[in-house]
């Protein structure tokens, strides 16, 4: 019956669908007595079809009146989180109704005299519920599936910031903000703890490389299942089929368990350490900004984007609802830089340009500016969901001179250097860097003479240039066409601190863990994060110069799907990708540019990237300054420097000729008292 209220309540049919719904709740009542965990089904349905109908209140007592019955332990008021005892264990279906219930207590404060007392009540059922999720999070794993946290609990963190804005806006007081800041943290860490566990499981020498195969071989076509479970249940194929791909899905989740149980037996007797985001994923209440600097982080919610800046001494909490005007111009803005210019309709993007640029700025970043202090140099942006695919260095403030001409607009990256993070969490507690033996391996795509070894890719003449460049500059490996496969990259990059791909990337906007970089030759030759797994990388620094390679599918809750993310989640530091299909010829020299700062002039990463922009705009006409051609590639993470990366080669020549200088120098010293003794 509750099923087919809800078929009802689908086909726009409110009256027959609240009818079935009432009618099940009143049969239950003759078969069972309040409270039992029986009623938790009808009140939980009951509540979602208040909560579409904007009913909050009706909502709320609905909620609350499945936990009542779920949880034996629950006596309090309305307001109070339910306590649990030795008894009593919250369930998944606990937890999603915990997560309802405080939605609607957030919604129901908006019309209320004791607001602040409902706003604080629903501020505390997300913390709570979301320290549930963290204290049993890998029975709910187990029983409900890889990345079920981030995909169904996004909207209990975005309950919990727009609880927290609200009570921050009637207050002023900075722990509302500090409270929304850890909130948006923890939104995000979430998946990375899901993600990072099982790098973290066969990231040890220990291991074969058979082994790790094995394990990931399993988890892919685990994977593949339970997106294939998934799409017959959207399309609403028959119940037989539903429970066949079920039972094929269950069997491969043992599959992977059985070889996970087998892994660990193995390890039981090596030490682990933790690895990057294992370590690093900890709730921090303080959080430290630089001077001159300034954390932005954005949390992309159903309804609103929030924007969390910090600086040194100021902060800003801004709420900007998601509407249509905002949604085009993000899409607008996106279409036209990740797009070579049509020089026929050049002066109609330019103007489409300057509208969307000046508008997204003024929407995300005009009051936050205003409300932080002045004199910053440098941005720390950690973007959310379709947010990950602006660069933000091509906004502009909406002051425009005379002209159509890409060159001498007033972009962001002319006032400020911009770096990205993943998660907040990474701005402070920043990994111990590694430091692999050798200098940098080059990998470049050139298509081979052999007529029987072409790919679907065709040769990338710039990478050939930049793999000269760097073969003239750093100690190193460099592998050009049939040198360069994916075999070679996996046995090799481990032992080197400096990774550099000139190589094509192919972003997959539908499956998550199908972006990738494509190497040279056929056969095994694609590379995605799976295999990244397998690398047991030490590199201080990824640089991806191919297409793509910090773009890939977009969940809510989880983020963006990039092979570059990758790369991150396995342990690599600092990162250099890209965010749309690039010119061959603009990257090399680009990358050139960047590489000879890093290298001979000793600038940081993400200040070379900045200065080989900015020196590219200063060199271009008003056409090829369009942003397409130098905006798509950003840095990723942490700023390094090159160090003792220079040539090791070098560095061993000097010391010896040092040495035999002051050896030469002793000897003719010992001779000349042998001439004065005579």
């Amino acid at each position: 019956m509750i099923n087919l209220g809800l078929c009802h309540e689908n086909l726009g049919q409110d009256d027959k669908g609240k009818d079935y719904l009432d009618k099940s709740l009143e049969q239950m009542k003759e078969l069972i007595s309040i409270p039992n965990s029986g009623f938790h089904a009808n009140y939980e349905r009951l509540g979602d079809f208040y909560f579409n109908k904007a009913n909050w209140r009706q909502a709320l007592v609905s909620y609350d009146s499945a936990l009542r019955n779920g949880l034996e332990s629950y006596q309090g008021s309305l307001l109070t989180f339910p306590v649990a005892n030795e008894s009593v264990s919250f369930s998944y279906a606990d937890l999603r109704t915990l997560s309802k219930k405080a939605s609607s207590l957030w919604r129901s404060s908006q019309s209320l005299d004791s607001a602040v007392l409902v706003l604080l009540a629903a501020k505390e059922y997300v913390e709570n519920t979301h320290e549930l999720l963290m204290s049993r999070r890998q029975d709910y794993v187990a029983s409900e599936g890889k990345l079920f946290l981030s995909k169904n609990f996004k909207r209990l963190y975005e309950t919990g910031i727009a609880a927290c804005f609200d009570l921050f806006q009637r207050t002023g007081q900075e722990e509302y903000f500090i409270s929304a800041l850890s909130l948006s943290r923890q939104s995000k860490s979430i998946l990375f703890l899901e993600q990072s566990e099982e790098f973290d499981l066969v990231n040890t020498n220990a291991l074969s490389r058979e082994i790790k195969d094995v394990f990931f071989r399993s988890k892919r076509d685990e994977e593949n299942l339970q997106k294939g479970f998934y799409e017959l249940i959207d399309n609403s194929v028959t119940s037989d089929s539903v429970i066949a791909a079920n039972d094929r899905l269950l069997d491969a989740r043992s599959k992977t368990e059985h070889i996970r149980d087998s892994i660990t037996s193995i390890l039981k007797d090596y030490e682990m350490n933790e690895t990057a985001f294992s370590e690093l994923l900890r709730d921090q209440a303080d959080l430290r900004v630089p001077a001159r600097q300034a954390l932005i982080e954005f949390f992309y919610g159903e309804e609103s984007i929030f924007v969390l800046a910090k600086t040194a001494r100021s902060f800003s909490f801004k709420k900007i609802p998601l509407t249509e005007a905002f949604d085009e111009s993000l899409i607008e803005l996106i279409n036209i830089i990740s797009r070579q210019p049509d020089v026929d309709r050049y002066d109609e993007n330019f103007q489409k340009f300057k509208k969307h640029s000046s508008f997204l700025f003024v929407a995300l970043l005009k009051q936050v500016f205003e409300e932080l202090d002045g004199n910053l140099e440098h941005l720390i942006i950690v973007p959310d969901e379709f947010l990950s695919r602006l660069p933000f260095e091509v906004l502009t403030n909406g002051e425009f001179p005379e002209g159509n001409n890409f060159a001498t607009l007033d972009y962001l990256i002319k006032s400020y250097s911009i770096e990205y993070q993943l998660s907040t969490e990474l701005v402070n507690n920043k990994p111990k860097l590694k430091k692999a033996p050798k200098g940098l391996l080059g990998v470049g795509f050139r298509q081979s003479n052999n007529s029987q070894v072409r790919s679907d890719f065709g040769s990338l003449p710039g990478t050939e240039r930049e793999i000269n460049f760097l073969q003239s500059s750093i100690e190193g490996s460099y592998r050009i066409g049939d040198q360069g496969t994916k075999v070679l990259f996996l046995d090799n990059a481990k032992d080197y601190d400096i990774l550099h791909l000139a190589i094509h990337g192919q972003a997959d906007s539908l499956n998550k863990y199908e972006s990738s970089l494509i190497f040279n030759g056929t056969g095994d030759n694609i590379l995605n994060t799976n295999d990244l797994y397998l690398a047991g990388l030490q590199a201080r620094l990824a640089v991806l110069s191919a297409c793509e390679s910090g773009v890939g599918k977009i969940s809510k809750g989880e983020g963006t799907f990039s092979i570059a993310r990758g790369f991150a989640l396995v342990g690599v530091p600092s990162i250099v990708m890209s965010l749309w299909k690039v010119n061959d010829r603009v990257t090399s020299e680009l990358m050139v540019n960047m590489y000879s700062g890093f290298i001979n002039e000793g600038y940081s990463i993400n200040t070379a990237l900045r200065k080989s922009k900015l020196s590219y705009l200063n060199r271009s006409d008003e056409y090829n300054a369009h942003p397409y051609y130098w905006a798509a590639f950003q840095h990723l993470g942490q700023d390094i420097e090159l160090e003792d990366v220079r040539d090791n080669s070098i560095q061993t020549v000097m010391i010896i000729l040092l040495f035999l200088a002051l050896a030469f120098g002793v000897l003719l010293s010992m001779r000349r008292k042998r001439k004065r003794a005579v």
